[in-house]
């Protein structure tokens, strides 16, 4: 994508004359990322080339009016032409959490960890979740059968398809409706003077919002651990109900789906090596509490 075009859209968008316009580089997502300079005003665009859900921006905005924490889209519009979704940000300067928990103690780690849930509680219990619900269960079965279809294979495919039949009943069942970010991560949390920032919003839609725990329960490097351990205890106020565990291991077997479909190709040993992490933090599937989360006991 040229960067031309972002401006153009920028202009578009806004009436006003881009003078600097300089691509950001780096992310998980394929979605491209500029700063924007436009007179005396700063601002951050991503272009996208998916058509994305506007009706979850109205209720970012409508979340940001009410003082939660997320860095919401002015603008945004859908170029039918170019299969471009754009959208217009504030520039925040920052940092992402990620960044910021290299460098803490173990014990300023679990600080920010209870400020994360703090956030994603704010997140989870506002009123208005847009949309319609996305059955997790009936995602799983998609999943499944993109899987099949392109022949995909990862270790130990089959004792977690195994797991999910043996407990499909629960699965099934509808719980309560919120809006998920469905990528919340340190990746996605920026920090201005110590106070978290959510950002990041194109996969986000209304779901099960135990759905939003995968990144910290199994896809976490071993030095978040204390950040994620606070933040499952402040979430639940230290009463983790046992329906969060069985339910999680089942998000997190879908996670391992969803990168299998999406990265096989290009990355397949880290495929593997994620549907290697998940069997052993689970002790082969033995049980639905994490390794890191039994050793805490």
């Amino acid at each position: 994508m040229d960067k031309a075009f972002a401006a153009a859209c920028f202009t578009r968008m806004t009436g006003r004359n881009v003078e600097v316009c300089e691509e950001i580089p780096g992310g998980l997502s394929s979605a491209e990322k500029f700063y924007v300079k436009a007179g005396n005003r700063d601002s951050f665009v991503k272009v996208t080339g998916e058509a994305l859900d506007f009706s979850v921006y109205e209720t970012l905005r409508a979340m940001h009016e009410a003082g939660i924490h997320v860095i919401a889209p002015l603008q945004w519009e859908y170029f039918r032409g170019e299969k471009k979704s754009v959208l217009i940000y504030d520039w925040k300067p920052g940092e992402t959490l990620d960044a910021v928990l290299e460098r803490c103690t173990d014990a300023e780690k679990a600080m920010y960890g209870k400020k994360a849930a703090a956030l994603l509680r704010e997140f989870h219990g506002f009123a208005n979740a847009p949309g319609k619900y996305k059955r997790p269960y009936r995602l799983y079965k998609r999943y499944a059968s993109c899987i099949f279809r392109n022949r995909i294979r990862y270790p130990n495919k089959k004792e977690m398809a195994g797991f999910v039949r043996r407990n499909r009943k629960e699965l099934k069942k509808r719980r309560s409706a919120a809006l998920t970010h469905q990528d919340f991560r340190p990746g996605n949390i920026l920090v201005r003077e110590d106070v978290l920032y959510l950002f990041d919003f194109e996969t986000t839609y209304s779901s099960d919002p135990y759905s939003d725990f995968v990144f910290c329960i199994s896809m976490q490097p071993d030095s978040h651990i204390p950040y994620s351990r606070a933040l499952i205890e402040e979430y639940f106020d230290g009463d983790v109900p046992e329906v969060f565990w069985l339910r999680t291991v089942f998000y997190c077997i879908m996670a391992v789906q969803k990168y299998a479909i999406w990265k096989y190709r290009r990355k397949g040993r880290m495929v593997r090596l994620q549907a290697e992490h998940l069997y052993a933090l689970y002790d082969g599937l033995r049980t639905v509490t994490p390794s890191f989360w039994r050793d805490l006991k």
